[in-house]
């Protein structure tokens, strides 16, 4: 009974029933999703043979579910990268049929995944990045597994650098140019100035992330020094009562301390935020929703970047294409790579370095013949 109740995470209920007595729990690898059994020892003897006799003989399918189940309860994961995984595991594992999916996970080999891997991107049509997601989550299953004492491969240490994907977009693709900058900022303000106005500009004044902005409060601002601090962010959790509740959390992107940072205000920023300060003054958010008591959403702030993208005859990016002009423009004004990775809260520069771009989309023949002489 003690083994049983240390790793089975489901409340054991009952008695139930007047004439036949029955207990009952919760088991997600099963479809019914719940184990009936005449007695508490008859379901103790079920789960103890689930978990240590029949270890050998989970399914990959089972452990994936067993997964899901245990993030969405303890929020190990937000709302949104568990959405990711459920999209990708279905359309991609379960939808190519992978060979293995309904094989007990400790007797899948190394061979067979990477064999799913090559057919899965056979032709090249596959992007790199849509396999890396793809990848990402069969990882998580095999470490979950590892993780739970379910003896399997590491499927993370699988080479697959020799397979073939879709050729890399352009460089220019998903970010915006300087010019495209400059009218975005001119569209912002010619329209009626509102919260989600002020938040584009303000995100085009910070190297910050959507869920960073969100998570700014007034008490991270110090306008005496020209500096905000950046040491939340906004994560969306799945309650007993709503399907996605925003929580302010300090744990910043990557885990890392890193993340958290203070960084300088431009003369455009102070005046956004002075404007906020002015017109919502009844929150404790800096860029507070209609009600006050909650900061903007992502996907409003993004529909409104698109309308004014629409104005300014710009093609739309979202708030990340955003981020990626910033950091480029760091890079194109010469400030140091340290300073850069810093003020973008990436722990290590290679990462910083990817979202260097090209926002300059004219050339300087002067200078190039200078050079190339």
């Amino acid at each position: 009974i003690k083994q049983v109740l240390q790793v089975h995470k489901y409340k054991i209920s009952g008695p139930f029933g007047k004439k036949q007595v029955y207990y009952t729990t919760r088991c997600p690898w099963v479809e019914s999703q719940k184990v009936n059994r005449s007695s508490y020892d008859d379901l103790i003897d079920y789960l103890y043979e689930h978990y240590f006799d029949s270890i050998d003989k989970i399914t990959v399918r089972e452990v994936y579910a067993q997964m899901i189940q245990e993030y969405e309860k303890t929020h190990v994961l937000s709302n949104l990268t568990l959405a990711h995984y459920k999209a990708d595991w279905n359309k991609y594992v379960v939808g190519k049929a992978a060979k293995w999916l309904d094989k007990p996970i400790a007797k899948v080999l190394t061979g067979q995944v990477y064999e799913f891997y090559r057919i899965l991107t056979a032709g090249g049509e596959m992007k790199h990045s849509t396999f890396c997601n793809v990848k990402t989550v069969i990882n998580a299953v095999f470490d979950y597994a590892i993780n739970n004492d379910i003896p399997c491969i590491k499927t993370s240490l699988i080479s697959t650098n020799k397979l073939p994907f879709a050729p890399v977009s352009d460089k220019w693709d998903g970010v915006y140019s300087t010019e495209d900058k400059q009218k975005i900022l001119a569209a912002c303000e010619k329209s009626k100035p509102t919260v989600y106005t002020k938040a584009i500009e303000l995100m085009f004044c910070l190297d910050i992330r959507i869920g960073e902005l969100r998570a700014l409060q007034k008490g991270d601002v110090d306008l005496e020094n020209r500096t905000v601090k950046i040491a939340h962010q906004m994560v969306d959790v799945k309650t007993d009562k709503v399907n996605r509740h925003a929580v302010r959390s300090n744990i910043m992107k990557g885990k890392k301390e890193a993340g958290k940072r203070v960084a300088p205000l431009s003369d455009r920023a102070i005046r956004v935020i002075k404007w906020l300060n002015a017109n919502c003054s009844n929150s404790i958010w800096l860029l507070p929703n209609r009600n006050g008591h909650e900061p903007i959403y992502t996907n409003r702030f993004n529909e409104n970047l698109k309308k004014i993208c629409d104005q300014a005859g710009v093609k739309y990016f979202s708030s990340h294409g955003i981020r990626f002009h910033n950091i480029s423009a760091m890079y194109d004004a010469g400030i140091d790579e340290k300073t850069i990775q810093r003020l973008s809260g990436h722990t290590t520069p290679e990462m910083t370095r990817h979202y260097n771009k090209a926002i300059d989309r004219t050339y300087d023949d002067a200078k190039i013949r200078a050079v190339l002489g």
